[in-house]
């Protein structure tokens, strides 16, 4: 790390001068986002959109205030927490054993690994018509399509940290006794 600091900068570069309030956001970044919530009121307020088509930003506001107060809005948040806990357990595991057969194996990886490769190519909305057939409309096809979204980048990434390891670290953990 010759004429390198740990800031990552040149020894000849100054680093950036820190904002004051470095901790709060930038506020012309709200700029952008507060304007589009003003042109979609007008819109919908003027009647050039529907509300049936798009509700105004006041009236989902207003909406979601109601189902605060009456408790709805909690229950159903935690519902879909359970469903994500749910299918994000399913999806680590299975990517973690599936990447384990492929990584630590040839064999395993001429088993596996096009398998999930081509798997993964399809996208998961045109999956959910064939979700809703096969296991109706309940929790099934939810946590299904979460536990595959959630495998993908578990396997991916595991099975690429198994292959890239470094050969001499593998042959140093031989010597240690280790498989």
């Amino acid at each position: 790390m010759s004429g390198i600091f740990y800031s990552g900068y040149p020894a000849t570069a100054a680093a950036p001068k820190a904002r004051a309030t470095s901790w709060l956001p930038n506020p012309r970044r709200a700029y952008t986002p507060v304007l589009i919530l003003i042109i979609w009121q007008g819109l919908v307020a003027s009647g050039l959109v529907s509300p049936q088509t798009l509700p105004a930003p006041s009236a989902i506001a207003t909406s979601a205030w109601q189902l605060a107060v009456s408790g709805q809005l909690l229950t159903n948040i935690l519902v879909s927490l359970q469903r994500v806990a749910i299918g994000l357990a399913i999806g680590v595991s299975a990517g973690t054993a599936l990447a384990l057969v492929a990584g630590l194996s040839r064999l395993g990886e001429d088993a596996v690994d096009a398998t999930v490769q081509m798997v993964r190519t399809l996208p998961h909305l045109a999956l959910i018509p064939l979700m809703i057939m096969w296991f109706g409309i309940g929790e099934t096809p939810k946590i299904t399509l979460i536990a595959l979204g959630s495998m993908f980048p578990i396997y991916l990434n595991l099975f690429a940290g198994i292959r890239g390891a470094d050969r001499k670290l593998r042959e140093a953990a031989s010597t240690l006794g280790l498989s």
